[in-house]
């Protein structure tokens, strides 16, 4: 029993070295024959591929660009939060839930801001109070100082008067007082001196007596100092009484016209200051109301409505890794402007397929693509490509130096019912097409250096020339003809 034991185990391992060998020699074989290949049969059609000849012959064929990417709606609505604090959701839908417009999706703590409500409420009543205070307290000051410029007003316009008066009346009435007495005094003199005359002509006849006579001369002393003092009346008026008193009324005037600008000086200044007190309270009202505008509607927003139809997607999950290490979820707390939800519209969507670089100058507008989806095996819809991203996507920390352009392409309407955003899609966008043309599948065509040949034999090559290309099939423009045949492998591989 021992002995067919172990002659079963030796059998074994023969054939397990003997299997392996053979693998070996499999894979050396594959290695020889494909390593100078500039293509391969990845699309090839089966009835062409099943055999090592090709039979030369004028194809049409498409000229493609293959990129990969994800569906995404055509419309989409991000809803951020609009409340300016953190606050923690207390309410939300479930994510994948359609809505539709006007539902509501969640409900932020609302606590705190009511509260800032009640206190913004009692600053607004209290800014109102000291507005109106100040309101009646200017009316009352613009009558005060109405009041006390009219009371100088009218000071000054009766300076005005008496000085208008003295200068126009008490004047001239005081200068012909003055030159009455002059001329009476003149009168006088002249009158004694004819009297003492006739009364010295009367005292030599004896007709008067000598106490008569000096009666007279007398009374001429007398005129003449009556005719002195009128003519010295008029210089002390001319000289000092006119002066003095015109000075005195002009002062008065002035002293008038001061005091009426130094009030209006003042009250200016009062009523400025007033009003300045005034304009500050109405702003600070103004700003209390504003603030508790904004408040109460920082309350409406912490209710978040759906403005439109839509399937409820989180904004963490269309966001970056590090978002999605905190998921939306009850009890999380939010941010100012932060991304909450996303609401595409999944009756029209389109294909986000990243193309590099190197091959984006053959991607046109309005080209047509055709998009396959991982969660529709088997199924092609076509699309046409609405839009270009100007800037590339920067490559991954793993291959940096990698540049890819976002190409979108819109899917028909019919197209969209099923479809979820971030569904994996791949692309084949359709740069041309080659019309009856002599082409052979890419793997039968070979190069050394800038040189391309074919097999047209075992032992035998044949230079060519490439045109236009696709993954399958190369278009030769020189070396070959409708009828010939040429090898999909190379020959000498596997030594014959």
């Amino acid at each position: 029993m021992n002995t067919n034991t172990s002659t079963s185990s030796s059998k074994i391992k023969r054939f397990g070295i003997l299997f392996i060998v053979l693998i070996a020699t499999g894979i050396i074989v594959w290695i020889a024959t494909g390593s100078s290949n500039v293509g391969n049969a990845s699309g090839s059609s089966v009835s062409e591929m099943k055999n090592e000849w090709f039979d030369v012959a004028k194809k049409s064929f498409d000229l493609t660009v293959v990129a990969s990417g994800e569906l995404a709606a055509k419309n989409q609505v991000e809803i951020k939060s609009e409340v300016e604090e953190r606050l923690a959701i207390v309410e939300i839908v479930p994510e994948g839930k359609s809505v539709k417009k006007g539902d509501t999706l969640a409900k932020l703590e609302s606590a705190k801001i009511e509260e800032r409500i009640e206190t913004e409420v009692l600053a607004v009543e209290s800014a109102q109070t000291e507005l109106t205070n100040s309101e009646r307290n200017l009316e009352i000051e613009k009558n005060s100082a109405a009041a006390s410029q009219k009371s100088d007003e009218v000071k000054l316009m009766m300076a005005k008067l008496d000085f208008e008066k003295w200068l126009n009346g008490d004047v001239p009435k005081k200068q012909r007082e003055l030159a009455l007495a002059l001329e009476e005094a003149e009168y006088q003199l002249k009158r004694a001196e004819r009297n003492l005359v006739s009364s010295q002509e009367l005292y030599k006849e004896q007709f008067i007596s000598l106490n008569e006579l000096e009666d007279d001369e007398l009374k001429l002393k007398k005129a003449k100092d009556s005719l002195v003092t009128a003519n010295n009346n008029i210089d002390m008026y001319k000289k000092y009484t006119f002066p003095k008193e015109e000075e005195d009324m002009k002062t008065k005037v002035e002293t008038a016209e001061s005091s009426l600008q130094r009030t209006i000086d003042s009250n200016t200044s009062k009523l400025s200051r007033i009003e300045a007190e005034l304009k500050s309270k109405e702003r600070r009202l103004k700003i209390k109301e504003t603030r508790l505008k904004e408040l109460k509607e920082q309350l409406v927003n912490t209710t978040i409505i759906a403005p439109q139809d839509g399937l409820v997607v989180y904004g963490t999950s269309v966001g970056s890794r590090w978002s999605r290490q905190d998921p939306i979820k009850e009890g999380r707390q939010v941010r100012f402007n932060e991304t909450i939800f996303v609401l595409p519209d999944t009756s029209i969507m389109v294909a986000k397929i990243k193309v590099h670089e190197a091959m984006l100058p053959q991607v046109k507008m309005d080209q047509e693509v055709q998009v396959t989806i991982d969660a529709r095996p088997g199924e092609i819809v076509t699309g046409k490509i609405t839009k270009i991203a100007v800037m590339a996507e920067e490559g991954s920390w793993m291959n940096p130096n990698l540049r890819e352009y976002v190409v979108t392409v819109e899917l028909p309407g019919d197209a969209g019912e099923g479809l979820k955003p971030a569904m994996r899609c791949n692309g084949t966008i359709i740069i041309g097409h080659v019309e009856d043309a002599i082409a052979i599948p890419v793997q039968a065509v070979w190069t050394e250096g800038r040189k391309h040949f074919v097999y047209t034999g075992p032992n035998q090559t044949g230079d060519v020339k490439t045109g236009r290309a696709s993954e399958t099939f190369v278009e030769i423009t020189e070396g070959l003809a409708d009828g010939d045949r040429v090898l999909l492998r190379n020959p000498t591989a596997s030594g014959n």
